[in-house]
């Protein structure tokens, strides 16, 4: 059958259950009752969940270019998942494989690094290329 739960171990599973980044939204008790088990009780503490909420989804940007407007900052940010994207094409293993290279001279993977560059550069042109070519057609 197993030993009874303590009070702690009751917190602690509860608190377990909950992620992380909101723990300290909800308050977890758990309290011994006259039967000798465990009740727990939980709440939302509801200054910090508006607290919370208020601050979700704000992003800090910071820059160099002060002759820029917002909108040229923002454009500029929002477009960093193309390069993302680029980086992802290199780590792919079939389009352009840049992974570690097993050589000894410098020279050897500053050219393995200037050819993958070339290739997704190729690549990229491309895709251009089709994406112009579909779009013109009738």
């Amino acid at each position: 059958m197993g030993r009874k739960p303590t009070v702690e171990s009751v917190e602690k599973r509860a608190q377990e259950g909950i992620h992380r980044d909101i723990r300290g939204i909800y308050d977890v008790k758990a309290v011994e009752n006259e039967n000798g088990g465990v009740d727990l009780s939980w709440g939302i503490h509801e200054e910090l969940e508006v607290w919370r909420m208020t601050c979700l989804s704000k992003t800090v940007v910071f820059t160099d270019r002060y002759e820029w407007s917002t909108k040229e900052i923002v454009r500029a940010y929002s477009g960093k998942h193309v390069v993302e994207s680029d980086f992802r094409i290199l780590k792919d293993k079939v389009l352009v494989p840049l992974k570690p290279v097993n050589v000894r001279k410098d020279g050897r993977i500053r050219a393995h690094v200037f050819l993958c560059v070339m290739a997704l550069l190729l690549f990229r042109y491309a895709a251009w290329h089709v994406s112009l070519v579909w779009a013109l057609k009738p």
